[in-house]
């Protein structure tokens, strides 16, 4: 027991030691956290951009543009059908607006219209979330009220094509006069219970930068061992009286409780620095602590097929940096192509912000959280299991 804690303590020491370590686990995941997680996020007051593709190109579609044009709200361009994707995935548009054939003759004929909206995964769960579904409401009430002054405007008699379409779009154009008579607020069931909290984009950009970061840390403190290794203090210390079982157990509480350390330093810096409260319950403790084994046990695995601490680093470096891309910690998986989306199943980070995504609801149950809680389980299991019997053996 005492050679457990000389370990657990000397790890730590010589963790905060070093300097570079500081940079690692607290200067970096700060700085990524607001360029990649705050810094976009920051323009609440920005207008929605909306990109239209007008297929029907008639007075009616047209009308619809105008309308949504006259909004300060919006920020619109018509494009062309080739263009609707490079729109998405260049974050161009919040929002893809479809006018297609037909729609003038379905507003004529007093049919429901078609509209088609695609929304882009970059629209976050932030204060302006609710801009796409004010923009799909908003042309409802513009449908509805050119539809009635049709609908006036025939009552005195047969009308042309012409006075048909001047009467419903002068008819949209009084929309502006309607006042929304319900405010409707949505909330989401969990466990039983009405929640009110869900990850927002900044959050979720927390969480995801101290995921990859526990990446970085525990390919430091792992690699700390290739160095013992070196100078031959680690032959030294397996045959000194010290029980095998001690020194397994050692080190490995101490990767636990560093990578904690690195989770929590993310945590308090999104709370202090940029008044983000990450939600916190037993749930995502169980996470964090499923993923800091899976990781833990896979870098003891690296640390086994290289030679110097150098190369530990660089394949940690390079495994956390271009996995946490896939499993989208850097931007929503949903603007991933879908072989990069199927590839992050096989990844611990995505199911960790999986888990973290449901986790945040207070009251979510384990039948919300068996399937990642089990994957992260498995990914724990498998590689600390490896990792561990490696490094008795090494």
């Amino acid at each position: 027991m005492n050679a457990c804690v000389a370990i657990l303590k000397r790890s730590m020491v010589s963790l905060l030691r070093q300097r570079g370590n500081v940079i690692w686990m607290l200067v970096m995941p700060i700085i990524f956290s607001f360029v990649f997680g705050i810094l976009p996020n920051l323009g609440g007051g920005s207008p929605l951009h909306v990109s239209v593709i007008d297929e029907d190109k008639s007075v009616v579609s047209r009308g619809f543009i105008q309308e949504m044009k006259q909004n300060p709200k919006y920020a619109v361009k018509v494009i062309s059908p080739d263009e609707a994707n490079d729109e998405l995935r260049n974050f161009s548009a919040d929002v893809i607006i479809t006018l297609p054939h037909g729609l003038e003759r379905q507003a004529l004929s007093h049919h429901t219209l078609d509209i088609y909206s695609t929304i882009s995964p970059n629209v976050g769960q932030s204060s302006s979330s609710t801009a796409p579904s004010d923009l799909q409401n908003q042309l409802k009430e513009w449908a509805l009220a050119g539809n009635i002054a049709l609908q006036k405007a025939e009552q005195h008699g047969h009308l042309s094509t012409a006075s048909a379409e001047q009467a419903f779009t002068a008819g949209m154009n009084q929309a502006k006069a309607i006042h929304t008579p319900v405010q409707v607020t949505s909330s989401t069931l969990s466990g039983g219970k009405v929640q009110n909290h869900a990850l927002t984009q900044q959050e979720h950009s927390v969480l995801g930068f101290a995921v990859m970061f526990i990446i970085f840390t525990l390919f430091g403190s792992t690699g700390t061992i290739l160095e013992e290794k070196m100078r031959g203090s680690w032959s030294r210390l397996k045959t000194s009286p010290a029980s095998q079982r001690s020194v397994m157990t050692g080190y490995g509480l101490s990767f636990v409780l560093i990578g904690w350390v690195q989770y929590a330093l993310m945590i308090l810096a999104g709370r202090l620095l940029f008044k983000i409260n990450i939600p916190f319950n037993g749930w995502m403790a169980l996470t964090v602590t499923l993923y800091i084994f899976a990781i833990a046990g896979f870098a003891l695995c690296i640390s086994g097929l290289v030679k110097t601490r150098e190369q530990h680093m660089a394949t940690g470096g390079f495994i956390a940096s271009i996995t946490s891309m896939i499993a989208g910690v850097y931007w929503p998986l949903d603007l991933e192509p879908n072989w990069m989306q199927h590839m992050s199943w096989f990844l611990p980070q995505g199911w960790a912000l999986d888990a973290f995504q449901t986790a945040a609801l207070s009251g979510v149950t384990l039948s919300a959280l068996i399937w990642p809680l089990t994957v992260l389980a498995g990914f724990a299991v498998v590689f600390f299991s490896i990792g561990m019997v490696q490094l008795r053996y090494s």
